[in-house]
């Protein structure tokens, strides 16, 4: 996670424009440090700490817990983590349930990519057999119109 992903993270539902008039800077400023495109200066990090409750360490490398006193689940910079004090924290019982529901969407999607993968495959030998009829009639056509009628019946029958 990076640290424009953790102010994004601290920002919450607050738009760019609130959340940068709550700590001084312009908007662009704020969009710039999300975007990674600039990185913010130690007056801009220690106003975001102090005004949210957040641990400089964390903002800055990811690490250690999110809020002080609030001992971290797991580490921050792990993609899969959720911060401690983000809805109840990793230990919540709304993150158990969403857990399993997301392993469980995942199974299905794993499912679907297999099915799916199956019928890219049947459908491509569907499409090289589907050539190999037409060029067949084809030549079946072009055989009946070149020859005569009386020796194409001769053939058939």
């Amino acid at each position: 996670m990076t640290i424009g992903e953790r102010l994004k993270l601290v920002r919450g539902t607050a738009s760019q424009d609130e959340f940068s008039k709550r700590l001084g800077v312009s908007k662009a400023a704020v969009g710039a440090y999300e975007r990674n495109a600039q990185m913010p200066g130690s007056a801009f990090i220690i106003a975001v700490c102090e005004r949210y409750d957040i641990e400089p360490r964390w903002l800055l490398t990811g690490r250690g817990p999110m809020r002080p006193g609030v001992q971290a689940a797991r580490d921050a910079s792990d993609a899969s983590a959720v911060p401690a004090g983000v809805a109840g924290g990793a230990d919540c019982a709304r993150c158990r349930k969403l857990e399993v529901k997301l392993s469980e969407v995942e199974a299905q999607r794993d499912g679907l990519l297999e099915r799916l993968g199956r019928a890219w495959d049947e459908n491509r030998q569907l499409w090289s057999r589907n050539a190999d009829l037409r060029e067949r009639l084809a030549r079946l056509e072009e055989r009946a119109i070149s020859a005569k009628p009386a020796d194409f019946s001769e053939q058939i029958g």
